[in-house]
């Protein structure tokens, strides 16, 4: 049996532990498409978070590195990396850290993440195996929950995102609960 995707390693895993109890300003995107009367932000590309700058200046990207089995079955393969600048968005160096200076779409937060939740698609598909983290649900102290999730079809790496109950529950309605991040 052939085997697809890519399960979030340990060393991501603490870069999204060490999010806890922290601010996240910021979610930065190159790109973001929506669709009026859609609850869900359609990305093509990855999600920059951006935390307090007086507690961690990095810059948290998530990104989605889209596959096809032979099959043509689509999954992904989530990443987390700690960067200096953000993802795909052009930057400029100033004395107070980089300032951002490219095209980009933002959705504000200001909210402190109280846990983090890792969700996987694990599933036989004829002889083909695909086990994958899908979506990360964050919480947070003072507001609704955020989900960010491998997007569907075969567009370049997507990514979906959204705040909205119902929409999570259906982002992960054919995965499972792989780990509860929380301090």
């Amino acid at each position: 049996m052939k085997k697809y995707g890519r399960l979030i390693p340990i060393e991501e895993l603490r870069l999204l532990e060490n999010m806890i109890h922290k601010q996240v300003d910021l979610l930065l995107f190159p790109f973001l498409h929506f669709t009026l009367g859609s609850q869900v932000y359609e990305n093509m590309g990855p999600v920059t978070l951006v935390m307090n700058k007086r507690v961690d200046p990095h810059y948290y990207i998530i990104m989605n590195t889209w596959g096809e089995a032979e099959s043509f079955e689509d999954y992904g393969n989530l990443s987390i990396s700690k960067k200096k600048y953000p993802a795909r968005i052009e930057c400029e160096d100033s004395s107070v850290g980089p300032v951002i200076s490219g095209n980009h779409a933002s959705i504000r937060l200001f909210a402190t993440i109280s846990s983090i939740e890792v969700y996987t698609i694990d599933h036989i598909h004829e002889d083909e195996h695909f086990l994958y983290d899908h979506a990360l649900v964050f919480y947070f102290d003072d507001r609704d929950p955020l989900a960010i999730a491998v997007g569907p079809g075969a567009a370049v790496d997507p990514i979906e995102v959204t705040d909205h109950r119902d929409s999570i529950e259906e982002m992960i309605a054919d995965s499972h609960l792989r780990r509860r991040l929380q301090a």
